[in-house]
């Protein structure tokens, strides 16, 4: 008897990881089909795709099992959880998607139950789980080399680029620029997944990268279909949505990732100049006069400035003429031709001094006089980001590399120059950033706070929808500042009293108001 133990015993452990793989993946099995079955006897009758979401919602439960008893019994991984949950994750999600939308389909082709059906597919895909937990995701060695990873998240990535789909299904409408394109793009990524891409793994640019993916997985949608629907709309949608993620997000974090790392290793001197001294004792000033001196020529260049449609149809608001604005909305007095289709106050601080040129008969410096006073406001709050930032302590040669942008990529200068309402609101929206960060961070006294309410009122006269900025993002300061839950509230509830007032104040006066 005692030898059969032994003998059972040198053969468990030989065979442990296999046993204890068998064990975790038919426990976290039983579990699944079984939530997955009372899942869709409840819903089966009462909502679209039960499948797909007792899928997902009975894999989710039985995953977060099987990843701890994985972890800590089967792998016996040392590595913190961090460190691997994510790419768990990933591969639950991958599996959940691949699960559902294989039993999803066969279940309308076979004559047999899904249940029957999903178990089929969940053992091959038990076999390949255990490989990419073993080779992959509880790998003790961290910094070896993953050859197959890099031979095949470029290629994902590629389709991620190039497939379309529309509500419909795939589209193959490519030209010969396309193909050409995907050449090039194809050695790209390899290039870079060989090459250029660093092993850095900060979970803040992780989460950025996430946040990317699924901004460029939506414009994808609503780029090749019109509409966010086709991410979801069919099988064969959502598992274009999971190759879209997995490639968007390998490419994004590596590309932030790497970017760290090369950002990390940037040494530049700090060589005792004259200018250098100078920024370093008057950041602000300095940067002010850099800005002037370049976005001065900007200003001659493209004197007396740059307009578009909306800036024409908001002077000839305030001349008193007729636009397309009054075509599409309710007029409440049919003489007054002022509209808050654009905000009324960027239309009057454009419209009155092109009124004041035409009144001079130099409209042309009425609209310098405008563009001018823009400029400013822009080269100085450009100037106070540096300012700010070197008060944060952040070293000189970092804020250098921002100044240098701000002077040598076009945007910035031609963004000054041109009379569009985004540009005030986008310096009073930093002001508002900065105010915001300062206002968590450290105490606030009655005056700071008092600019801090200014920069938000700038925000929501300067933006028809700059209101929705002001309440999902204020109010959540309470977690930090829960002392001052009096004066956030008071805060709150004036923003909205004042926006409302403006409402008022504009039928009051005849001005129409945008939806």
């Amino acid at each position: 008897m005692n030898k059969i133990i032994a003998l059972g015993k040198k053969y468990f452990q030989k065979y442990r990881l296999y046993i204890t793989y068998l064990f975790s993946a038919g426990l976290s099995f039983v579990l699944d089909l079984t939530l997955f079955t009372v899942i869709l006897a409840l819903i089966e009758n009462r909502v679209a795709k039960a499948i797909i979401i007792a899928s997902f919602i009975a894999r989710l439960i039985s995953s977060s099992i099987n990843y701890l008893v994985n972890k800590y019994v089967v792998f016996q991984n040392k590595k913190k959880a961090r460190d691997s949950i994510f790419q768990y994750g990933a591969l639950v999600i991958f599996n959940i998607t691949i699960s559902s939308v294989l039993v999803s389909s066969l279940a309308q082709i076979l004559p047999i139950h899904a249940t029957f059906i999903k178990a089929g597919i969940e053992v091959l895909i038990f076999i390949l789980n255990f490989f990419m937990q073993k080779l992959f995701i509880f790998k003790e060695d961290k910094n070896a080399d993953n050859l197959i990873v890099k031979l095949v998240m470029p290629f994902i990535s590629f389709m991620a680029i190039f497939l379309r789909n529309d509500l419909n299904g795939l589209v193959f409408n490519y030209q010969i620029i396309d193909y050409l394109n995907m050449v090039v793009v194809l050695i790209v990524l390899y290039f870079l997944t060989f090459k250029v891409y660093k092993k850095e793994n900060n979970s803040l640019l992780n989460m950025l990268a996430i946040i990317l993916t699924l901004f460029l997985i939506i414009g994808d949608a609503y780029n090749n279909a019109g509409t966010y629907l086709g991410i979801f709309n069919q099988e064969l949608s959502i598992l274009l949505t999971l190759i879209r993620f997995i490639g968007y997000y390998f490419l994004m974090k590596n590309i932030l990732n790497s970017a760290y790392y090369y950002l990390k290793k940037i040494n530049l001197k700090e060589k005792p100049s004259k200018l250098g001294i100078l920024f370093n004792n008057h950041p602000f000033l300095f940067s002010f006069l850099s800005l002037s001196l370049v976005y001065g020529l900007y200003l001659l260049f493209f004197y007396p400035g740059i307009i578009n449609y909306d800036n024409a149809n908001q002077i000839k608001e305030v001349l008193g003429l007729h636009t397309r604005y009054l075509d599409s909305i309710v007029l409440l007095n049919d003489k007054v031709t002022l509209t808050n289709f654009n905000p009324l106050l960027h239309t009057l601080l454009l419209g009155l001094p092109f009124k004041w040129g035409v009144e001079i008969g130099n409209v042309n410096l009425g609209l310098f006089f405008y563009i001018f006073m823009q400029v400013v406001i822009v080269i100085a709050t450009l100037s106070y980001t540096i300012y700010f930032l070197f008060q944060e302590r952040v070293k000189p040669k970092y804020l250098k590399i921002v100044l240098l942008i701000y002077l040598i990529v076009p945007y910035f200068p031609f963004y000054a120059i041109t009379a569009v309402k985004d540009t005030l609101f986008t310096m009073a929206v930093i002001f508002y950033i900065i105010n915001l960060y300062k206002f968590i961070k450290y105490d606030f006294s009655l005056k700071e706070h008092l600019l801090f309410f200014i920069s938000m009122l700038f925000v929501i006269f300067l933006r028809n929808n700059g209101i929705f900025l002001i309440l999902l993002s204020y109010p959540v300061t309470l977690f930090w500042k829960k002392a001052f839950w009096k004066t956030i509230l008071l805060t709150t509830l004036s923003i909205i009293m004042i926006y409302d007032g403006y409402g008022r104040l504009l039928t009051a006066l005849n001005i129409p108001n945008t939806s």
